[in-house]
C-alpha cells in the first residue's frame, strides 16, 4: 500500500491567480507501484533542510541520456497501461513552446516529437531545477516512475500541479500534461523562492506546519533554513511525524503525513544525500559494498565539513570519504589508522581515490597524494605520490623493495621512503630513484643526500661483476672483493672512457679523494689521477708504484700529463716535472728535472742510456754546488747548473764515484769519451783516466796540470797507476 496525498491550496503568482499545488498524501488507496526496500536513513531527514539549495537548483545534475537511463531502469518492469498509455521510458509526445520569464528565464523551444527525458531535462534547464528533483517529484505524485500500469491519469496530473486538496480529486484542465504540468511545477518552486513572503513557508524563520491536513494533530515548529525547503513546504505544506518517519516507505499512525518524507526517501534512494552530492556518494558507496551486511550500522551522520568540499561518514567496519575531486572510497583499519596520522584529508595524501583493498602480504589504499600500505610484518606506512611509480617499477610490494618499513619524509633537499629491502629518495632535479644492499649502507655513511654525492639519479643496476647506481656528486660501484666505492668527477669519465668494471682497472678500489690540487681514485688494476691543469691520466704496475715511492701527486713528479703507455721494452708515463720508466730488467725509476731533456736528448730509453736502473737524485758537489744524477742501465748522467748535463759509465764512472764522485771531483765538465789507449772524463777538480791495464784512476789538484804538461797518456808517464 501507498499513502497518496491530497492537494492543497496555495498563492500563485503575480495577480493573485490562486493555484492549486500538491498537498500531502494521506489517504490509503491501491497499490499503483512497487514501493523500493526502505534503504534511506531517515535519521537524517531535517525538518528544517529537507534539501539544500545548491541541490535543488543544480540543473546540471543529469543530462539528457542520463534521465532516459533512469527511467528505462526504474520502469524496467513497466508495459503499455491497461488504457494505451506508454510508461515514461518509452513516451514520445509533442510539446509547446514557452517564452522566458523570471521564473523560466531559459523559455521553452517546443517541438513535434520530444521523450519524457528531454521534457524532464529541458524543463530543468529553462527553470533552473535539478532534473533529480523533477523525478522525484513525478514519483511522489503519482509513483509515476516505477509504475508498472501508466494511465492517462498520470500523465494529466504528473507533478499534481493546480489539483485542489478540496476532497473532490478535480484537477484544473488548463494544466494537464507532462511537459504543462513539469514546466508549471518547476516555475512555481522558483517563484516560492523568488517571492518567500508571499507564501505560507518561509526560509529563516520558525514555522508552525501541520502534521495532517484534516485530523487535529497539531503543529511542529520548524525553523526552515533555506529556500528549496520552503518550496517544499509550500508545495506540500505537512511535515512528517516521528510515527511516519520510523515507518520508512510505510505507513505511520493517523497523524502522518508523507509527501515532504517520502521526497526525502526517494532523493536519497535515488540520487544519493539531499545535502551535497558527497554525502549522497556516501550513501551509495555505503549501499554499493553492501550496506550494513558488509561496514555495519552508521555511527554518526555524514559530516560534510571537510576541506575542499569533502564528506566522510563513520560505520563500525570503516569509513567513506569523498570529495568533488576523488569521488567516494572506503578506508579501514590499520591504514585508515596511519592515515589519520599523517593528518587525514588535510594531510600530504588528501582524500582516498579508491577503496582499501588486498595486496599480496597486506593491504592497501590509493590516495590524492600517494598511497598506504599495510603488512603484518611493516605495519602500515604512507608512500607519497613522488615514489610511487619508481616503487611499482620494482614490482611493488612483491618486489625487491618489499613494503615500506616508514611513511614518505623530508631530508636534505627532498624527500625518502624506506622499504623492506632498500630506500627511495627524491627531489625536484633528480626524480625519484631506489637504493639497495651495500650501496645503500655506504651512501648513509657518506651523509646520503647531505653528503658527498647527493641525492640518486639513477637507480641501483647490475653490472658486470657488481653492481651500481649513479648520483648527482659521482657513482657508486660494488662488488664482492672490493665493496661499495664512489667514484667521481674527471677520475670516473677517464675510468669510463678506458671501460669502467669491465676495462683494464677493474671495480674502484677506494673512493674518489682529493689530493695536492687535484683528485685520485685507486682502482683494483690501477689508479686515475686528475687535476684541471693536467686532466684524468691512467697510471698501473709498477710505474704505479713508483709514482707512489716519489709521494705521488705531492711528490717531486706532480701529476700525470698522460695515461701510462708501453714503450720499447717497456712502460713509461710522463708527469709535470718528470716521467717514469719501467721494463722488466731495471724496473721503475723516475727521471726529473734537468736530467729528463738531457735523457730525451740523448734518445731515451733506445739511446745509449737505455732505461734508467734508479730515480735521479740530488747530490752536493765540490764547494756547495747542488746538482743531479740520474742512474740508466748504459750510463749515469750528471748535471749541474754551470756543467750542464754529462753522462759518464763504466770503469771510469767506478774510479769517479771511488774517488768521492762531484763531492771531490766535482761535475763532469764534458761527456766520458774515448782516448789513445782508453777512456776518460774530465771533471771541475780533477779527470779520470782508464785503460785496461791500468784500471781507472783520478789525477787531481796541482798533478794535473802537470801531467798533462808531461803529454799526459801519450807523454812518458802514460796512464795513471793510482789515485792522486
Amino acid at each position: 500500500m501507498k499513502l497518496r496525498q491530497r492537494p492543497t491550496m496555495a498563492r500563485a503568482g503575480a495577480g493573485g491567480l490562486l493555484l492549486a499545488v500538491a498537498g500531502l498524501l494521506v489517504a490509503l488507496v491501491a497499490v499503483v507501484t512497487p514501493t523500493p526496500a526502505a534503504a534511506a536513513d531517515l535519521r537524517e531527514f531535517d525538518p528544517g533542510n529537507i534539501i539544500s539549495d545548491t541541490v535543488f537548483f543544480d540543473a546540471g545534475a543529469m543530462s539528457p541520456a542520463a534521465v532516459q537511463t533512469f527511467l528505462s531502469e526504474k520502469g524496467a518492469r513497466c508495459v503499455r497501461g491497461n488504457d494505451g498509455s506508454p510508461c515514461l521510458k518509452d513516451y514520445v509526445g509533442a510539446t509547446t513552446s514557452w517564452a522566458p520569464s523570471s521564473y523560466c528565464p531559459g523559455g521553452y523551444s517546443g517541438s513535434g516529437a520530444e521523450s519524457a527525458a528531454m521534457i524532464v531535462y529541458k524543463v530543468a534547464q529553462a527553470c533552473g531545477v535539478n532534473p533529480q528533483v523533477l523525478l522525484v517529484t513525478l514519483q511522489k505524485e503519482m509513483g509515476f516512475v516505477r509504475t508498472t500500469n501508466p494511465t492517462a491519469k498520470m500523465y494529466e496530473r504528473a507533478m499534481g500541479y493546480a489539483c485542489p486538496d478540496d476532497g473532490t480529486g478535480r484537477c484544473d484542465p488548463a494544466y494537464a500534461g507532462l511537459q504543462n504540468q513539469l514546466y508549471r511545477a518547476a516555475s512555481q518552486y522558483q517563484r516560492y523562492v523568488q517571492n518567500p513572503t508571499r507564501y505560507s513557508y518561509r526560509a529563516g524563520v520558525v514555522n508552525n506546519i501541520l502534521y495532517h491536513p484534516y485530523n487535529d494533530c497539531g503543529r511542529q515548529a520548524v525553523a526552515i533554513r533555506n529556500g528549496a525547503t520552503a518550496a517544499l513546504y509550500n508545495y506540500t505544506p505537512y511535515v512528517p511525524n516521528r510515527a511516519a518517519l520510523d515507518a520508512g516507505y510505510g505507513s505511520g499512525d493517523g497523524c502522518s503525513s508523507y509527501g515532504n518524507r517520502n521526497f526525502f526517501s526517494y532523493f536519497t534512494d535515488w540520487f544519493g544525500s539531499t545535502q551535497s552530492s558527497g554525502s549522497g556518494a556516501i550513501a551509495l558507496k555505503y549501499r554499493a559494498l553492501g550496506g550494513a551486511g558488509a561496514l555495519g550500522a552508521p555511527l554518526a551522520a555524514t559530516d560534510c565539513s571537510l576541506p575542499d568540499g569533502g564528506c566522510a561518514r563513520a560505520y563500525q567496519q570503516g569509513s567513506i570519504y569523498w570529495s568533488p575531486a576523488s569521488g567516494a572510497a572506503l578506508l579501514r583499519g590499520e591504514v585508515m589508522y596511519r592515515w589519520w596520522s599523517t593528518g587525514g584529508v588535510g594531510g600530504p595524501l588528501g582524500y582516498p581515490v579508491a577503496d582499501i583493498g588486498g595486496v599480496p602480504g597486506g593491504e592497501a589504499a590509493a590516495f590524492q597524494g600517494g598511497s598506504v600500505y599495510w603488512s603484518p610484518a611493516t605495519g602500515a606506512h604512507a608512500v607519497t605520490s613522488e615514489f610511487l611509480a619508481n616503487w611499482w617499477s620494482t614490482g611493488g610490494v612483491t618486489g625487491s623493495l618489499g613494503f615500506p618499513v616508514a611513511d614518505s619524509g623530508s631530508v636534505a633537499g627532498g624527500r625518502a621512503t624506506a622499504f623492506q629491502g632498500g630506500s627511495i629518495y627524491w627531489s625536484a632535479k633528480s626524480g625519484a630513484h631506489w637504493l639497495a644492499g651495500d650501496v645503500l649502507t655506504r651512501y648513509w655513511a657518506l651523509g646520503s643526500t647531505g653528503g658527498t654525492l647527493g641525492f640518486p639519479t639513477s637507480d641501483l643496476a647490475g653490472v658486470p661483476g657488481g653492481s651500481a647506481a649513479v648520483f648527482q656528486g659521482g657513482s657508486m660501484y660494488w662488488s664482492a672483493a672490493t665493496g661499495a666505492r664512489f667514484v667521481r668527477g674527471a677520475d670516473r669519465a677517464a675510468w669510463w672512457a678506458t671501460g669502467g668494471v669491465s676495462g683494464p682497472l677493474g671495480f674502484p678500489a677506494g673512493d674518489t679523494g682529493a689530493v695536492g690540487g687535484g683528485s685520485a681514485t685507486a682502482f683494483q688494476r690501477g689508479s686515475i689521477y686528475a687535476s684541471p691543469a693536467t686532466g684524468a691520466r691512467v697510471l698501473s704496475g709498477p710505474v704505479l708504484v713508483e709514482y707512489w715511492a716519489t709521494g705521488g701527486p705531492e711528490g717531486s713528479l706532480g701529476f700525470p700529463v698522460a695515461d701510462q703507455g708501453p714503450v720499447t721494452g717497456g712502460q713509461a708515463a710522463a708527469f709535470q716535472h718528470g716521467s717514469v720508466y719501467w721494463s722488466a730488467g731495471t724496473g721503475a725509476h723516475a727521471v726529473t728535472g734537468a736530467a729528463l731533456p738531457a735523457y730525451w736528448a740523448r734518445g731515451s730509453i733506445t739511446g745509449p742510456l737505455g732505461f734508467p736502473t734508479g730515480d735521479t737524485a740530488e747530490v752536493t758537489g765540490r764547494d756547495g754546488v747542488r746538482g743531479l744524477v740520474s742512474p740508466f742501465a748504459g750510463a749515469t748522467l750528471y748535471w749541474s747548473q754551470a756543467t750542464r748535463a754529462r753522462v759518464v759509465s763504466g770503469d771510469v764512472l767506478a774510479g769517479y764515484v771511488r774517488a768521492g764522485g762531484p763531492g771531490a771531483l766535482g761535475f763532469p765538465l764534458a761527456d766520458q769519451g774515448p782516448v789513445t789507449g782508453g777512456q776518460a772524463a774530465a771533471f771541475q777538480h780533477g779527470s779520470v783516466y782508464w785503460s785496461a791495464g791500468t784500471g781507472a784512476h783520478a789525477v787531481t789538484g796541482a798533478a794535473l796540470p802537470a801531467y798533462w804538461a808531461r803529454g799526459s797518456i801519450t807523454g812518458p808517464l802514460g796512464f795513471p797507476t793510482g789515485d792522486t
